[in-house]
């Protein structure tokens, strides 16, 4: 198993939504659980989303899977996956004022 580790810096006043997109029964959660190569998302907060406590909006989300391949594929997968994908960060991008992939671990 390995981690895809994001760090996220939250617009004002848009920690409830983001926390609801990304936490481990969001939006990309419910998506990728299509994957039978998807393990689970968690941070601290909301069952182990990591929020930093002196800066409350910045987030690291840990996505779990047994291979960065196995994300690819299913992001290729199928043109749904794609265009679902596009959408969840569109919707992502309008809550956030920067993010960093940090890698896989």
């Amino acid at each position: 198993m390995i981690e895809h580790v994001w760090e996220f810096y939250v617009k004002p006043k848009c920690e409830i939504p983001f926390e609801t997109l990304n936490g481990p029964d969001g939006k990309w959660a419910e998506f990728f659980r299509n994957s039978p190569d998807f393990y689970g998302t968690y941070f601290k907060k909301m069952e182990m989303m990591l929020k930093d406590e002196k800066s409350a909006r910045r987030y690291l989300t840990h996505d779990r899977w047994t291979s960065e391949e196995a994300f690819s594929r299913y992001i290729e997968e199928t043109e749904f996956n794609q265009k679902e994908f596009q959408r969840l960060s569109q919707k992502n991008s309008e809550l956030i004022v920067g993010k960093e992939e940090l890698g896989w671990f």
